[in-house]
């Protein structure tokens, strides 16, 4: 055996300890009748309609005039245009000088009540995978993460139907929003934040509510950077109702934020490999922010839900003030099938600037080589320029003694 497959041997023995998804509890399992949105007879997820069909054609044929696909992108739009227009004031000023980061607003706040314009935003999308969720007959169990003054919250809870919608962020809810759901309990309390209790809050806490269209709400507050948190989350929340299958994530924008983010999801068990899933990502800038740890985050994720086609990218849409402000960069991850340049969601809508790309789950070497190299950190780096130094070796010294022969 000559050096290079001394080599080779060595670096595939390593890639074979490549960590794969660690077990996972199994969801509590979750049934429901999924009432139609007021604009659908009665909806129906396209990968469902095109497995019903190869499965009973003649029976779906026969229905064919009373079944359609989960709402357009544009029906959502116009269903969520109204519930945003119903508030003519997301927060008050007296709300904004009482609370931890100002909820994470900059100026001028008045932007957050003006029409957001003529084209679907970010918000809307993210209810479109709700509808593909329902339509497929599965309970939406939506986690927002980061939700500000609740102006996501508020338009998906007066969307989805039977859901579970859970709210994470530093701040106590926004009592404007807040005021509008009823039978508020505090299921779950624990010592206070640091970051909390330089504001005087006393505790973090779980609490639970009734919303509009049946839905369960949950307000998480607290750090979501914490293992306590997720620890708490997972114990009030995922055990009773299931893992999480629509994810928003619009908290802290930097790279190490959104990666610690998804180690604790998947830790914790919040969510779940094998299951259904999509997480979005607000503000996925070009050069700065979150953008250049998607890459490793998308590697990850396929890994984790490795057998699972899944589908990854980014493109633009307006984000929460529409046509007040820049379009957001936004990226996705997602075991629904969001290819195409409608991403699945519209006949007439189109993704700007869309990358988006749908794999197998199939995990090939290459991916595996550079997730070894990502769980490595910047040594991998070094690694890698070593391994391939010693291939150059050893492919010179094989060179060599062929030419003294």
């Amino acid at each position: 055996m000559d050096f290079l497959h001394v080599v080779v041997l060595a670096l595939a023995g390593t890639l074979a300890h490549v960590p794969h998804a660690q077990a996972h509890l199994a969801s509590v399992r979750s049934e429901i009748e999924v009432e139609p949105h007021s604009f659908v007879a009665m909806s129906i997820a396209k990968e469902a309609l095109n497995s019903s069909l190869r499965q009973n054609p003649v029976l779906i044929r026969k229905h064919a005039a009373t079944v359609s696909i989960a709402p357009d992108l544009m029906e959502v739009f116009e269903h969520n245009q109204r519930t945003r227009n119903s508030i003519k004031s997301w927060i008050t000023a007296h709300d904004l000088e009482n609370s931890v980061f100002n909820y994470g607003l900059g100026p001028p706040v008045e932007s957050l009540a003006k029409d957001t314009g003529p084209d679907p935003i970010q918000h809307d999308f993210v209810s479109q995978l709700g509808a593909r969720i329902e339509a497929n007959g599965e309970m939406v169990r939506f986690l927002e993460i980061g939700v500000s003054v609740l102006k996501s919250v508020h338009t998906q809870s007066n969307f989805f139907r039977n859901a579970v919608i859970t709210s994470f962020d530093i701040e106590d809810p926004n009592p404007t929003i807040e005021a509008l759901w009823k039978d508020k309990t505090v299921v779950d309390e624990w010592d206070v934040d640091e970051t909390r209790a330089q504001h005087n809050r006393r505790n973090d806490y779980i609490n639970k509510y009734q919303g509009p269209n049946n839905n369960t709400l949950y307000y998480i507050a607290g750090d979501a950077y914490s293992g306590v948190t997720y620890d708490h989350f997972f114990k009030t929340i995922v055990s009773k109702t299931g893992p999480m299958n629509l994810v928003l994530s619009d908290a802290f924008h930097s790279g190490d934020s959104v990666t610690s983010e998804v180690d604790s999801l998947l830790s914790h068990g919040i969510i779940v490999p094998g299951k259904s899933f999509t997480i979005v990502w607000d503000d996925c800038g070009d050069s700065e922010g979150i953008y250049p740890a998607m890459p490793k985050i998308f590697r990850r994720l396929r890994l984790e839900f490795e057998g699972q086609a899944t589908c990854s990218g980014r493109f633009r849409i307006p984000g929460w003030v529409g046509k007040n402000e820049f379009w957001h960069g936004t990226c996705v991850f997602s075991t629904m099938d969001l290819s195409g340049p409608h991403l699945q969601a519209s006949h007439t809508w189109i993704a700007t600037d869309n990358d988006v790309t749908c794999q197998s789950g199939q995990i090939g070497w290459i991916d595996r080589i550079l997730l070894l190299l990502d769980g490595l950190g910047r040594f991998g780096f070094w690694f890698l320029m070593s391994i391939l130094c010693l291939l150059g070796l050893a492919l010179a010294q094989r060179t060599w003694l062929k030419s003294k022969k």
